[in-house]
């Protein structure tokens, strides 16, 4: 089974279409498929998380939640892609790297993997497909300012996970680990 067959058995014939859409995202999934990284669908969830290794997969994770409409599933699949293919942000551990410094690294990784999953949306608005007003939002705010503009968006969002902003978030995760 080749891996655009693979996720659409996980996520459904919708999500398979739209991914084709995508050649950023398929080259990412065949790199994601050629490291041995687990895509994994979660039950009654609108999120998505990644781990870079677990114990039981040093490969690395990806969980999606089966309640995203199947757009959401795509985009949060490049965005969970960029965090295992190209992030660079370290566990947090207090005697090789100050809260300040892991908090800045872990915000930056952020903003861009928001740009990867923006560049992903591009693509797929650019083959037709619609997109819900936060993508389109990141796109505006990309394509009118880059970086710099997806950066201050990401400075007042939210987590989708825990529900505060991603500031507040890396440092709950350093202090856990301190």
């Amino acid at each position: 089974m080749n891996d655009l067959e693979d996720l659409r058995r996980k996520f459904g014939q919708k999500v398979g279409n739209i991914v084709q859409d995508s050649p950023l995202l398929r080259r990412d999934i065949k790199r994601l498929y050629a490291r041995g990284v687990e895509i994994r669908r979660i039950n009654g969830r609108d999120m998505a998380y990644s781990r870079a290794s677990t114990g039981a997969n040093q490969a690395g994770l990806i969980c999606i939640g089966s309640l995203a409409c199947p757009m959401d599933k795509v985009l949060f699949l490049a965005h969970e892609a960029y965090h295992i293919l190209y992030g660079t942000t370290p566990l947090p551990d207090p005697r090789r790297i100050s809260r300040e410094s892991y908090v800045a690294m872990a915000v930056r990784e952020e903003v861009r993997a928001v740009i990867h999953e923006t560049k992903v949306a591009e693509e797929l608005w650019e083959a037709g497909h619609r997109l819900a007003f936060r993508h389109m939002s990141y796109l505006a705010s990309y394509l009118r300012g880059g970086y710099r503009e997806v950066s201050s968006m990401i400075e007042r969002e939210t987590d989708t996970v825990s529900g505060s902003n991603y500031r507040f978030y890396y440092q709950k995760i350093y202090d856990r680990a301190a």
